[in-house]
């Protein structure tokens, strides 16, 4: 072999090593959601509500990195008697870093104005009220005096352009050594005999961790499943 054929060689497996690592990039941005049911079933009987209240997610079995846009909450009074309600103006979504945003809920068939109070929303007793929620901070209005429209994720999953622990946790995350977490801080407000009409208010925070698939996991020909 010439040094010119080994030439050759070299940059035709260079080229084979660009392409099949732009495939690998091409199929990296697949996560699954999963819920801290247990922390959640804690914190529900640290404060007496784990005969009253049941709290449950809606979310996808996957996501790509650009997906997640929003995602359903479940609230279930199990009171024979008494309703109980959600106040989304106290409760928050908080991303990557800890930072908490308001939640606004999705309301179909209205658009949604940020400058509004949002109503609280009643359970009734033996009933579940099922919302889909975004933060507050991915909203855009739509021209000068449109609809507001989610403009972007909920949570910002692309590379961090400054070195700190951010980076740290993204390539963690990116290299399946560790899930990445948010949480939602739901307020609600219980009523009982002797409190107000429109109850106390009770913070219960709901953590969620996003595990990161395998790059083959986003291959077409793989089940669309977690793990």
């Amino acid at each position: 072999m010439t040094s010119f054929d080994f030439l050759l060689l070299t940059i035709y497996i260079l080229c084979v090593v660009s392409v099949f690592a732009r495939i690998i990039d091409s199929f990296n941005d697949e996560f699954f959601i999963i819920v801290d049911k247990d922390e959640l079933k804690k914190q529900l009987e640290g404060v007496k509500l784990d005969d009253r209240v049941d709290i449950s997610f809606r979310f996808k079995g996957r996501y790509e990195f650009h997906t997640l846009k929003e995602f359903g909450v479940n609230v279930k009074n199990k009171s024979d008697e008494h309703p109980l309600y959600v106040d989304w103006n106290a409760s928050s979504v908080t991303d990557l870093d800890g930072k908490a945003r308001r939640v606004t809920r999705l309301i179909p068939g209205n658009s949604i104005d940020l400058f509004q109070q949002q109503a609280l929303s009643p359970v009734a007793a033996n009933n579940t009220l099922k919302e889909n929620i975004v933060a507050e901070d991915m909203l855009k209005r739509k021209g000068d005096d449109g609809p507001m429209e989610i403009d972007k994720t909920l949570l910002d999953l692309s590379k961090p352009k400054k070195p700190g622990d951010a980076l740290t946790r993204y390539f963690a995350f990116m290299s399946l050594q560790s899930n990445l977490k948010f949480s939602l801080n739901l307020m609600l407000r219980v009523v009982n005999d002797g409190t107000p009409s429109t109850g106390y208010g009770i913070p219960i925070r709901c953590d969620f961790f996003l595990q990161k698939l395998h790059w083959h996991a986003g291959l077409p020909w793989n089940p669309k499943e977690p793990g």
